[in-house]
């Protein structure tokens, strides 16, 4: 990719202006015409998918105790900090769909995966859509299930990533520690897409880093 086409994803719905994962911050990225909206899934103890970051519950809503752990019903009860309920993966989809693209950071294992996956092909929506982990055995089980899904590999430390992520048959790998020209060389000459986001503190000089190596993309 070129400068002219990196792509901006709102990290986590654009969690600067709204709570993170919430509607309402998707909505305001949708409205900035941001083109892509990275949301986090997690698993309930019924089976459904919420739209939820940390396994615990305490840092983002009034409540507490681990999404696991709660059925959905439970976990409505619960209010983020602009009074939002905790959203399922379905309602983000639609409220995404036609709109930008969905990016999903999946948080768990093969099951968490595989309902992701059944309401991605449900939505029918696997064209718009890319699911991430950091871990091998869940990319390996997504593919396994959908030939036209999109998948992400994180690359925290080892160049060794890229290797896998090609192995994996993954489109697109995610480095936080690895932005160096070799890095991107090599991601390059795997065919993988870059997409990268800062780290907590110093982020503007982070991204005058990725610019200045040319990445792929960069989250905002």
């Amino acid at each position: 990719m070129t400068r002219e086409n990196q792509q901006i994803v709102a990290h986590r719905g654009g969690k600067g202006k709204a709570p993170e994962n919430s509607r309402m911050a998707i909505n305001n990225a949708l409205t900035a015409g941001i083109n892509w909206i990275e949301v986090d899934a997690r698993i309930t103890r019924d089976g459904r998918i919420v739209v939820h970051h940390d396994a615990t519950i305490g840092r983002t809503t009034n409540g507490h105790g681990f999404v696991r752990r709660k059925t959905l019903p439970q976990l409505r009860r619960y209010r983020l900090a602009n009074g939002e309920s905790i959203a399922t993966l379905e309602e983000i989809i639609d409220l995404v769909a036609g709109r930008a693209n969905l990016w999903i950071d999946i948080k768990g294992g093969v099951r968490t995966a595989e309902a992701v996956v059944r309401i991605v092909r449900k939505k029918e929506v696997e064209n718009s859509v890319v699911m991430s982990s950091m871990r091998p055995w869940v990319i390996k089980r997504i593919r396994s299930l959908s030939d036209l899904a999109r998948t992400s590999l994180f690359a925290f430390f080892s160049c060794y990533k890229v290797w896998l992520g090609k192995r994996l048959g993954v489109e697109f790998i995610q480095p936080r520690f690895l932005l160096t020209k070799r890095f991107l060389a090599r991601a390059r000459k795997a065919n993988l897409h870059v997409i990268t986001w800062p780290v907590a503190t110093g982020w503007e000089t982070q991204m005058k880093k990725v610019l200045f190596l040319d990445f792929a993309g960069k989250q905002k």
